[in-house]
């Protein structure tokens, strides 16, 4: 987020928080693109860092919380109490996406990097009439049934959470709940992984991390653009065979769109969903793990909401 100023009267950039603007524009030297070396930019780096290493920076994140919940850093600040993170997310006039200069993976943009406007009004609308919370009930029986997949069919009673879990979990929903099948090759986690990794670390990639994900996206977006035009010629020759997930309610919003939902806009919003939704269930996942393992109270007041199948307590472990 990028702060445009104060809104109401004693606000001020202590108030509140975001990523200031511009703080990772690269510059070139010698034929590559390097950072520079602001307060910010280490402060980033630094944060980069610690953020492979969890016990750390939960450690950091307490004392911050006590000492420094609003921390800025040149135009970095750092948030550490709910009351202003929900501020930062809920003040969108004040607070807004950062004008993205690296290549655009999904060839225009998906609404997480919009700024309010007509069009984010257009395709936020759009989503939220394909994506609904009458699915949930949907959602939570395919991942049950994936999940029971995976650890029954896990030996030696050990299993890799994300590689043997999450994985596979986000795979299913994807593929039956969003409505776009894996590949043959089994890339389609790949991808995504190469993907959500260089949209998190704006600014800390090499030309390596860029290449891969130029390549995953344009492996991305063949795919998806086959996914479409076989599913709009079955839309066409059978639509009644056609079953019901977010790609086909898309294309059929489309089609009596009057060109309002273009092809473009359909591609762009299922591909942004399924890289943002598979990396949300995989760190998601892993992280509630975590925190799990580590309060055995908690952990077996979880298991016991879960055997009884109480949807409603499992949430507050979640």
């Amino acid at each position: 987020a990028r702060r445009q100023g104060p809104s109401r009267p004693g606000d001020s950039a202590d108030t509140v928080a975001g990523e200031h603007q511009d703080y990772c524009r690269p510059r070139r030297h010698g034929g590559e693109e390097q950072l520079p070396l602001t307060r910010s930019a280490v402060a980033m780096r630094a944060f980069d860092w610690m953020s492979q290493r969890p016990r750390l920076l939960r450690s950091l994140f307490t004392v911050l919380r006590l000492l420094a919940p609003v921390l800025v850093l040149g135009r970095v600040v750092i948030v550490t109490r709910i009351a202003e993170i929900h501020a930062v997310l809920e003040r969108d006039a004040d607070f807004t996406v950062r004008p993205d200069d690296r290549p655009i993976i999904l060839d225009g943009p998906f609404v997480l990097r919009m700024d309010r406007s007509p069009q984010y009004l257009q395709e936020i609308d759009l989503l939220r009439r394909v994506v609904t919370s009458a699915d949930l009930q949907r959602i939570r029986s395919l991942v049950a049934e994936e999940a029971r997949t995976q650890t029954l069919g896990a030996t030696g009673g050990r299993i890799d959470i994300v590689a043997n879990l999450a994985d596979p979990v986000g795979v299913r929903l994807i593929t039956d709940y969003l409505g776009v099948p894996a590949t043959a090759e089994g890339d389609l986690v790949l991808w995504l992984r190469h993907l959500a990794a260089y949209i998190v670390t704006a600014g800390f990639h090499d030309a390596a991390d860029a290449a891969r994900a130029e390549t995953a996206a344009l492996s991305l977006r063949r795919h998806v653009e086959g996914v479409i035009a076989a599913r709009r010629e079955s839309l066409t020759r059978n639509p009644a065979a056609i079953g019901d997930d977010v790609l086909s309610r898309l294309l059929r919003i489309s089609d009596r769109s009057d060109g309002r939902v273009d092809a473009d806009m359909v591609r762009r919003n299922i591909a942004g969903l399924m890289i943002v939704s598979h990396a949300v269930v995989v760190k998601g996942l892993a992280l509630a793990i975590d925190e799990l393992l580590r309060r055995p109270e908690i952990l077996a007041a979880a298991k016991a909401a879960a055997a009884a199948h109480e949807i409603e307590a499992m949430t507050k472990y979640a």
